[in-house]
């Protein structure tokens, strides 16, 4: 299943809206510039009115800035792995719409006259902030190359053999947990649902399953490996197989992998 740059933003927007993380984040930076009280609110507003202002401002710009950050990494995905100047693009891109935005609202509440000198103060201060929320979008997100993680070398002695998963598990944001459930094939991303949410790697399938060695879970079909635990049932429709997960959903089984379906001994 190949989704698009948008369709995969707005996949992780909805997951950074709904998670802790996000939230921490909007907070955080609302807060912040409720006592900066940059564009001339710290001189127009009283404490109160200021925090309401620049939370609402905070969340709206915060949904339009990840939608644009996130779509733009993806975007450039195909010319380049690295994933810090892909962000720092998003951030730069997003923050062109924000600071007209930004500047539409001084004029329209503050009176702001529209000169040469204020758009680039705005757009100034909308990059400035736009990137320092970048950074934190891009320290939230798990590294795309896991040996950026891996810490430096140990002295080799008789180190102690990694668990199963380790380096899998190891891409995966906090919030997502570590109870797998399914990794489904998405383009150049996999799709990983645990059983507390979901995320996106930039990672082959093939790879993933290499790293989840010893791992109990199995490949039922090209572009799906599930948890052996997560399987609820076994079904079979008119010759087709697919298995039910715990979280509802249903996987096609290829006829390639059917064997070893048939063999693992799931309830039907």
């Amino acid at each position: 299943m190949n989704e698009s740059p948008l369709s995969l933003a707005l996949r992780q927007l909805r997951a950074f809206a709904a998670g802790p993380r996000g939230q921490m984040t909007v907070a955080v930076v609302a807060l912040t510039a409720t006592v900066i009280g940059p564009f001339g609110t710290a001189e127009r507003m009283s404490f109160g009115p200021r925090l309401l202002y620049w939370a609402a401002m905070t969340a709206s710009h915060a949904m339009i800035a990840v939608l644009i950050i996130v779509t733009v990494f993806h975007m450039l995905a195909r010319w380049t792995g690295q994933r810090w100047p892909r962000l720092a693009a998003g951030g730069l891109v997003a923050s062109l719409p924000l600071a007209a935005i930004q500047i539409a609202v001084a004029q329209a509440s503050a009176g702001m006259p529209l000169t040469l000198a204020n758009a680039a103060s705005t757009l100034a201060t909308t990059v400035t902030i736009t990137l320092a929320v970048t950074v934190l979008v891009g320290l939230f997100r798990n590294q795309d190359d896991p040996e950026s993680a891996a810490g430096p070398m140990q002295p080799a002695s008789a180190p102690p053999a990694p668990r199963p998963g380790t380096a899998f598990l190891a891409r995966l944001p906090v919030e997502t947990g570590r109870d797998l459930v399914s990794l489904t094939m998405q383009d150049h991303y996999i799709e990983v649902r645990t059983r507390t949410g979901s995320t996106l790697l930039l990672m082959r399938l093939s790879d993933a399953i290499r790293e989840l060695d010893g791992v109990a879970g199995m490949q039922i079909h090209r572009s799906h490996w599930v948890a052996r635990g997560a399987v609820a049932r076994l079904i079979r429709d008119d010759g087709r197989m697919q298995v039910e997960l715990v979280d509802g959903r249903r996987l096609p089984v290829s006829r390639s992998f059917a064997p070893e379906v048939r063999l693992a001994g799931f309830p039907e």
